[in-house]
């Protein structure tokens, strides 16, 4: 497949937490911030105003962010991100299981949330959107919630709810169940990397217009086998979604019992009769060592699997 994806979100590994106190402003230039190691990425983000665009350093900044005002570019370059010792409340705590919460927070305000069901809390209603946020280049590492969470219209590791044109680039995911969770539609996920994850992107039923492409998905998660039963251990899953693309992806040894998928495509019926997985194109793939490589159980029209290179079933590659 070629060079893989730039390394930056994920690692999970619990770090020894630290203070880093604000040693100096930060350094403001052309319409740019620029955070260095000892200083505070959210009073950068306080201070910014809509079109800033906010690189933050390398360095281990033991912070849990909030923004929850449009316009912010948030570029980390060899940035590492690690628990406080006391947790911030935010919108995104308890997103995904009491007590859990995101490393990143990306907000809208007046957010009425649904109660925790599953894997995660449905947004209800936004009474003011966040838009045009861009996140790129972080590690993140020993959060129990989401690494990134985006709640409220215009990130589970990282979960994107309500969110239109939501991008998800170059980032690396591991140790978590569902990778990505995507209920947005138009969000496009692309040039990541994700390893020992039960999961990593499933499109929920309903959302239009995915693009997951570019993606390198490695190993699964070996406490992904209780969870076969259910379904959900898969590299890419098209859950009752419309017209997705998942394309020139490489996905490999997603194993769980004989049960696990490299790509899968079915219909969302559980959820409801109008959830049939309908338009979805699924091409140029490579899968490899995976239980089966491709899945497809629809009665959804217009759904194009063609051209990926794999072995299983036979009917389903090239």
């Amino acid at each position: 497949m070629g060079k893989k994806p730039v390394l930056a979100i994920g690692y999970p590994t619990v770090l020894l937490c630290h203070h880093l106190a604000l040693t100096r402003p930060s350094q403001v230039r052309d319409g740019e911030i620029y955070v260095h190691a000892g200083q505070s990425i959210q009073a950068a983000i306080d201070s910014a105003k809509p079109g800033t665009k906010i690189v933050v350093e390398a360095g281990t900044y033991t912070e849990q962010l909030t923004i929850n005002k449009k316009g912010i570019s948030l570029v980390g370059d060899g940035a590492i991100l690690i628990p406080p010792t006391v947790v911030i409340q935010n919108t995104c705590t308890d997103l995904t299981g009491d007590g859990t919460g995101a490393s990143i927070c990306v907000t809208g305000s007046g957010i009425e949330l649904a109660p925790f069901e599953v894997e995660h809390r449905q947004v209800l209603s936004v009474a003011q959107p966040v838009k045009d946020i861009s996140i790129t280049g972080f590690q993140v590492n020993g959060f129990d919630g989401e690494n990134i969470a985006v709640v409220g219209d215009t990130v589970v590791s990282i979960y994107i709810n309500n969110l239109a044109g939501a991008q998800i680039l170059n980032n690396h995911v591991s140790g978590y169940s569902i990778a990505r969770c995507i209920q947005t539609s138009g969000s496009e996920i692309a040039f990541n990397d994700v390893s020992n994850c039960c999961v990593g992107a499933f499109i929920d039923p309903g959302i239009d217009g995915v693009q997951v492409i570019h993606n390198y998905i490695g190993s699964m998660n070996p406490k992904c086998t209780a969870q076969a039963a259910l379904g959900v251990t898969v590299g890419v899953t098209v859950w009752g979604a419309f017209n997705s693309i998942v394309e020139s992806n490489f996905i490999q040894n997603q194993h769980a019992s004989g049960m696990a998928a490299g790509i899968s495509v079915v219909d969302g019926f559980d959820v409801g009769p109008e959830f049939i997985a309908t338009g979805n194109r699924v091409t140029n793939n490579t899968l490899f060592n995976n239980d089966v490589d491709m899945f497809v159980n629809t009665i959804g029209i217009g759904n194009v699997i063609s051209h990926n290179q794999c072995f299983t079933p036979v009917a389903l590659c090239d």
